[in-house]
């Protein structure tokens, strides 16, 4: 499934089912990786390639339409957004891949934490009225939750999705370590992430939290690219064996949550280590860190279904922050009606 223009295997290797990006925050993915770190995807029938993207939703999204990635974990309002804005001008569908939403991966909302510099002037999100706005990239999360935070707080009278309207500017700075690096330096007044990826910048000085923003919609949906993926049967066939997987996966992780870590000499294909022990272990999270992640997430019953009213007042509400600048859709437009189930 993998003959996007990007993406050139030695010919003596087998091409994977499918090519993922869990989400980033990395944590919310521990059901994905504690699957790939034990052979339990192929041990089901499926061989998956995990491939990280640091700089989040913006280039997931923009990796999928190049055809080097299948499948994505991306935030509910950058994938809501980038399926409601393509157009015709926005996408050279000669070169490029639409996207559509195909599942809900993780059904509560996200905890959005405002970020300074530890020694900045803002001490509260009120502060960065008219300020500067750290963000991975256009499209991305963090700038469009900018958007909607500028739009919560009166800041916003709508616009292009720039900023131009919405009372703030913004910088382009990739990633964590660039947004960190902006914030503390003076380059930036503040900057958008999820909470507990920035905690322990807050433990050591480093970052200042002055505030939390938290949406009305689920945190992660699930994307997948409609070029050789979505646009034949085999492909919609391999999508959907992995969503019944991954409904494995997440169960299993929930299950470890609650279950003792079992010993490596008695490890065996069937069973996991105890997902609190992964959680510490992979992210260096305190056991206090990971308990309290624990307590603020949840996870659907079955990934394979959307929440249409959540998804309709996503696109309302990015429409009226102006993130999204295009004549509104119905959910049964932004999602795979073939492998999704409006709900």
């Amino acid at each position: 499934m993998h003959n996007g223009s990007f993406w050139y295997p030695s010919p003596f290797l087998p091409f994977p089912d499918l090519i993922l990006s869990p989400v980033v925050p990395e944590h919310f993915s521990s059901p994905v990786f504690l699957y790939e770190r034990d052979g339990r995807f192929q041990a089901l029938g499926l061989d998956i390639e995990v491939v990280i993207c640091e700089a989040g939703t913006g280039d997931m999204l923009k990796r999928l339409r190049q055809g080097t990635l299948d499948l994505a974990f991306c935030v509910t309002e950058g994938l809501t957004t980038a399926i409601a804005n393509e157009t015709a001008a926005d996408l050279d569908t000669r070169a490029e891949s639409p996207v559509r939403m195909v599942g809900t991966y993780v059904e509560s909302p996200l905890c959005w934490a405002v970020s300074t510099g530890y020694n900045a002037r803002p001490t509260e999100i009120a502060d960065l009225q008219g300020g500067t706005m750290g963000i991975s990239r256009y499209g991305s999360g963090s700038h469009i939750m900018s958007l909607y935070m500028a739009d919560k707080y009166g800041w916003s009278q709508g616009g292009d999705g720039k900023g131009n309207a919405s009372g703030l500017q913004f910088q382009v700075l990739h990633n964590l370590p660039g947004l960190t690096e902006g914030a503390v330096t003076g380059q930036i007044d503040a900057f958008l992430w999820e909470l507990f990826t920035t905690k322990n910048l807050y433990d050591q000085k480093v970052l200042k939290h002055i505030g939390n923003v938290i949406p009305p919609w689920s945190s992660f949906t699930i994307a997948a690219r409609v070029h050789r993926v979505l646009d034949s049967t085999e492909g919609r066939a391999t999508v959907q064996r992995f969503l019944a997987v991954l409904n494995q996966a997440v169960a299993d992780f929930l299950t470890g949550m609650r279950s003792p870590t079992v010993e490596s000499s008695e490890e065996t294909a069937d069973s996991l280590p105890r997902s609190l022990a992964f959680l510490m272990e992979r992210f260096r999270y305190s056991e206090k860190d990971a308990q309290d992640w624990f307590k603020t997430v949840r996870y659907p019953a079955d990934v394979r279904q959307v929440a249409r009213e959540e998804i309709r007042n996503c696109i309302a509400i990015l429409t009226g922050a102006g993130a999204i600048h295009t004549e509104a859709k119905d959910p049964s437009e932004i999602i795979s009606k073939d492998v999704a189930q409006l709900v």
